[in-house]
């Protein structure tokens, strides 16, 4: 490490270009300085719908499946009918409802029936003690009745209040007594009613009828997608039965992956930004719920959960997504383009502008990675001119130079073309004087090739001469025998 820190910063290597051969291969510097930069790490991921939000739908009830509103794929709200049951079992249960309630309504109007006429009999009996009460006392200021009789008078006329007024209490507690049970009953049943998915204005639609309703509908317990779809109409079903299958991913989790030597850098917490290739046009923020507490062995990698909102269910499972994780703090420092950075077998260099139109070498030591630019550690002082553009043809230049052409005999850019077509002159020169020799070279080897084809046809015809001869020969010498 420390020979490799001793070679960093400028070598001798430097080229020298011409102002045309500048402006041909668009070469470009930038002012090195430095910056507060926010550290991030880049990880891909897929998007995964959370364990939790993913439910199938019962009926709760058997029956029979009447109708199914919704179909596969369909997006669903929370209480929105999913499909239509007639059920037996709900009919029992509503018959059971109004039973209750005209039974114990009856039972009331019974009991109140029953107070209004002790009411009424004990209010003629105090109108009565009244009126012998008041007789008695006038009779006795008139001196003809005896203080006892006015006295008894009274004793009558007390008793005929407190019967009237025990009768009242006792008829508002009895009634309210027969009330609270009625309301207690109905509201158990009508609770019992709303869980099995019947609405509260069907239930004050069936009171109010007084007919039993024998159809419920199913309605979605959340929000979501429907996956999966197993009501069919005409279908028989019992309360463990599915009947939809629906995903709420309005929160979905993006899971990926961070190498070990970042997993210090990555905390619960964290802000993410999650983008796709699939929706170029979107950003997605979100936060790290959870970091994994074990290496994976084979490919040194930690495993990180992101929760990210979807409100618009733009993400789907299974995607593919990149993740740019925002660490905890930023840091000072000098970054530039990743096209300025050259890999020279096992080390990093670049190219600073030593003066105008002369370019020289500088070998350098490489930080994070900041999206598309990295970070310079050492080899580079702030405030000198590094090459941004046209780095590699800088590089080709001095590979030529050094008589290393080989190695970049076929340029891959116009740019490159143009710059080596606007060399110097000497070099221009001699690709003139080289041109000749390549001409005859070629005329030479063309030569050659004629002649040694004129060579192949020539035996080819004697091969084929002395073969028809010695064919002639052989049919003459059995045409002999066969005289003989």
């Amino acid at each position: 490490m420390r020979a490799e820190e001793d070679s960093l910063g400028p070598t001798a290597e430097t080229v020298t270009l011409s102002q045309r051969a500048k402006e041909a291969i668009g070469l470009r510097t930038e002012t090195a300085t430095k910056g507060w930069l926010p550290l991030e790490i880049k990880a891909l991921g897929t998007i995964e719908a959370l364990p939790t939000r993913t439910y199938v739908q019962h009926a709760l009830l058997g029956g029979r499946v009447l109708d199914t509103k919704v179909d596969l794929g369909d997006q669903v709200k929370k209480g929105q009918t999913l499909a239509i049951l007639e059920s037996p079992e709900i009919n029992r249960m509503a018959a059971d409802l109004l039973n209750t309630r005209n039974s114990l309504s009856s039972d009331i109007n019974k009991a109140r029936s029953d107070y209004t006429s002790e009411r009424n009999q004990a209010e003629a009996r105090l109108t009565v003690a009244q009126t012998t009460n008041d007789r008695l006392i006038k009779l006795y200021e008139e001196k003809i009745a005896a203080l006892k009789s006015l006295e008894a008078g009274k004793a009558e006329l007390e008793v005929a209040k407190n019967r009237l007024e025990n009768l009242r209490r006792k008829e508002q507690v009895d009634l309210q007594a027969l009330d609270l049970r009625l309301k207690i009953s109905l509201r158990s049943q009508i609770d019992r009613l709303k869980q099995l998915g019947m609405p509260e204005s069907s239930i004050q639609e069936m009171l109010k009828s007084n007919v039993a309703v024998t159809m419920v509908p199913v309605t979605a317990t959340r929000s979501g997608v429907v996956t999966a779809v197993h009501a069919n109409p005409g279908e028989t079903i019992n309360g463990q039965d599915p009947l939809f299958d629906i995903l709420d991913y309005s929160l979905v989790w993006a899971q990926a992956e961070v190498y070990e030597s970042d997993m210090d850098r990555v905390a619960d917490g964290q802000r993410v930004i999650v983008t796709a290739n699939a929706l170029p046009h979107f950003k997605f923020p979100g936060k790290i719920s959870h970091v994994g507490s074990e290496v994976d062995t084979k490919k040194h990698t930690l495993p990180v959960r992101v929760e990210v909102p979807n409100a618009e269910l733009r993400l789907k499972p299974d995607m593919f997504v990149e993740l740019t994780i925002a660490t905890r703090e930023p840091v000072m420092a000098m970054k530039v383009p990743r096209d300025a950075i050259i890999d020279r077998a096992g080390h990093y260099c670049l190219f600073i502008e030593k003066q105008p139109l002369t370019y020289q070498l500088v070998r350098v030591s490489l930080g994070k990675s900041l999206g598309d630019d990295i970070e310079i550690v050492d080899g580079v002082a702030q405030g000198q001119k590094v090459v941004v553009r046209g780095a590699f043809q800088l590089e080709a230049n001095l590979l030529k130079a050094q008589g290393t052409t080989d190695v970049f005999s076929h340029p891959t850019d116009t740019g490159n073309r143009a710059h080596r077509h606007d060399e110097h002159e000497d070099e221009h020169n001699k690709s003139a004087t080289i041109n000749p020799l390549l001409y005859v070279a070629f005329a030479l080897v063309f030569g050659l090739g004629v002649g040694f084809a004129t060579i192949f046809v020539r035996t080819s015809k004697s091969i084929r001469v002395s073969t028809d001869e010695s064919k002639t020969t052989s049919e003459e010498e059995q045409q002999k025998s066969r005289s003989v």
